[in-house]
C-alpha cells in the first residue's frame, strides 16, 4: 500500500505552522477568525466548518458586514485575550478527548500562517478588523448533486433531499422532517437551492490578492454553475497563476453544461489539487454511493492523474460508514490496482457517517470490535488525522438502553429494506459481511 508523501509532507509542514502560532499567540489560538471564510450549502457563514454558530447568511447579507459583526468581532477579542470561545467548542471537544489540537485547528494555522501577522494588526480593541486578510476560502454554492451517498444529508445533496429523505433519516436514528433541520433552521426551498451568487463572487474577487487557496465543496462542485463563474473570473484577472485551487469530486463527471471541469480549469490552473471521493468499489460502491460507477470514476481519475506534477496533485478520501468499514482494504486495493493512486485518507466526511458507526456500534457488540479492528489497523498507515475522532467516538460508544436499540433497529432495517426496493443493488449484493447483523438487528427491533 503506497503512502503520498506529498500530503504527509504538508501535513508535517502544518504542525510546524501550528506550533509557531500558537508559540506567539497563545495555545489555544487559531488564525480561522482572521483569515478563513466557510459559507455553507444554506448560505450561513462561520470561520470554519467546524463550528455550527452561525455569524450570518450570505442570501440576507453582505459578507464583510457578517464577518464584522458583533459576534464575528467578539470571538477574534476573546482569541486574543488567550480565550477558547463558545463558537469554537467542537474543536475544545476534540481536544479534550484526543489531548491534541484538533485537525481544523492545525489546518487553519498553516492555511493563515501568511498573512495572519497583518491580520492581526488591523484588529480593533472591539475585534473588529479594519482591513480583511483573508487567505482561505471554503465554498458551498448549492447542494445540486447527482449522488446520494449514505453518509451524506440533504444539505450537501438534492438527490437525497429529493428521493431518499426518510431512508437517510431513520439509517442515522432521525425522524424525516427534524432531518430538514440543519443549522437550526429549515432547508431553504426549493429542494434543489443555491446561495447568492453575486455576493459570493464579489467578496472573493475583492480578495483576491491576498487570497491563498479556495476550496469547493458540495453538493457536487463540477455542477455547479456559481463555481464555473467564479474560476472564469479568477482566472481572466490572472489569479489561476497566484491562488490554489482544491476541489472535492465524487469522480462521476468531468464535462457538466458545456464546461470541461479537467481541461478549463485543473489544467491551466498553476497549483490545484482535486480530492476524489471513493467509499468503496462495484457493488458497495453503487449502494453507498447511488449514482457510483467503476468505469466512470476511473475515466475520471485517470485524466487528472495525467497531469500530476509537483504542483498538481490528485489524490483518494473515503468517508467511514457501517457500509464500508469492515472492508477498508478492499477500497485501498481497488485505487491502487486500477488507478494507481495511494490512498491518503480514510475519515469521517460528516457527522452522519460517523453516527452509523457508533450507534451500529452500540447495538452490536460484534460490529463494534469488528470496526475497530480495522480503524486500528489504518490508523498507522493514513495521514488523515482525522480518523483518531472516529475511533475515539466508536471505542467511547456505550450500549444503548433496550427501548432504544429496539427503536434504533426498527430504523435502520426499515431503511434498509426501503433502499433495497427503490434501487438497483441491495444490501446483501453490496455488503455481505453485514447479512448477519442485518438478521440480528431485525430479531432485536421485534
Amino acid at each position: 500500500m503506497s503512502v503520498d508523501k506529498k500530503q504527509t509532507n504538508a501535513w508535517g509542514n502544518a504542525q510546524k505552522r501550528h506550533e509557531q502560532i500558537t508559540a506567539n499567540y497563545g495555545k489555544h489560538f487559531c488564525a480561522a477568525p482572521w483569515t478563513s471564510s466557510w459559507i455553507s450549502p444554506t448560505g450561513d457563514v462561520t470561520f470554519c466548518c467546524k463550528s455550527r454558530d452561525t455569524l450570518g447568511n450570505i442570501n440576507q447579507q453582505n459578507l464583510p458586514d457578517i464577518l464584522n459583526s458583533e459576534s464575528a468581532n467578539v470571538v477574534r477579542k476573546q482569541m486574543l485575550a488567550g480565550g477558547k470561545p463558545s463558537h469554537c467548542r467542537i474543536c475544545w471537544g476534540l481536544e479534550a478527548a484526543s489531548g491534541n489540537a484538533s485537525h481544523n485547528r492545525v489546518g487553519n494555522n498553516r492555511d493563515g500562517w501568511a498573512n495572519l501577522d497583518d491580520a492581526v494588526a488591523e484588529t480593533n480593541s472591539d475585534g473588529s478588523v479594519r482591513k480583511f486578510n483573508i487567505s482561505w476560502f471554503d465554498l458551498n454554492s448549492s447542494n445540486k448533486c447527482n449522488f446520494a451517498c449514505l453518509g451524506c444529508t440533504p444539505e450537501l445533496s438534492d438527490t437525497i433531499r429529493r428521493n431518499y429523505l426518510d431512508e437517510f433519516a431513520n439509517i442515522n436514528g432521525r425522524d424525516a422532517a427534524g432531518y430538514t433541520e440543519m443549522w437550526n433552521n429549515k432547508l431553504p426551498e426549493p429542494v434543489q437551492f443555491e446561495n447568492d451568487r453575486t455576493r459570493m463572487i464579489d467578496f472573493v474577487m475583492g480578495q483576491a490578492d491576498t487570497l491563498k487557496q479556495i476550496h469547493l465543496n458540495g453538493g457536487e462542485p463540477w455542477m455547479q454553475a456559481g463555481f464555473h463563474e467564479l474560476l472564469d473570473k479568477l482566472k481572466a484577472g490572472g489569479y489561476h497563476k497566484t491562488i490554489t485551487l482544491w476541489t472535492h469530486t465524487n469522480g462521476s463527471i468531468s464535462k457538466y453544461g458545456g464546461v470541461d471541469f479537467v481541461k478549463d480549469y485543473y489544467e491551466p490552473w498553476t497549483t490545484a489539487r482535486v480530492s476524489l471521493s471513493n467509499d468503496g468499489c462495484g457493488k458497495r460502491g453503487e449502494f453507498i454511493r447511488y449514482g457510483y460507477s467503476d468505469r466512470k470514476w476511473i475515466n475520471t481519475a485517470q485524466r487528472l492523474k495525467q497531469l500530476d506534477s509537483e504542483t498538481k496533485n490528485v489524490s483518494v478520501q473515503s468517508c467511514i460508514n457501517s457500509f464500508n468499514v469492515l472492508a477498508l482494504d478492499e477500497t485501498a486495493e481497488f485505487v491502487d490496482q486500477h488507478i494507481g493512486l495511494p490512498q491518503t485518507a480514510f475519515g469521517p466526511w460528516s457527522g452522519e457517517s460517523l453516527t452509523t458507526v457508533a450507534s451500529l456500534g452500540a447495538i452490536d457488540p460484534w460490529f463494534k470490535q469488528a470496526a475497530l479492528e480495522q480503524l486500528y489497523k489504518w490508523r498507522d498507515k493514513t495521514w488523515y488525522s482525522t480518523l483518531g475522532d472516529i475511533i475515539s467516538n466508536v471505542e467511547q460508544t456505550q450500549p444503548m438502553e433496550q427501548y432504544l436499540q429496539q427503536q434504533y433497529a426498527r430504523k435502520f432495517v426499515a431503511a434498509i429494506r426501503s433502499l433495497d426496493s427503490k434501487r438497483r443493488v441491495t444490501l446483501s449484493e453490496a455488503c455481505p459481511e453485514l447479512i448477519d447483523v442485518m438478521l440480528r438487528l431485525e430479531q432485536l427491533g421485534k
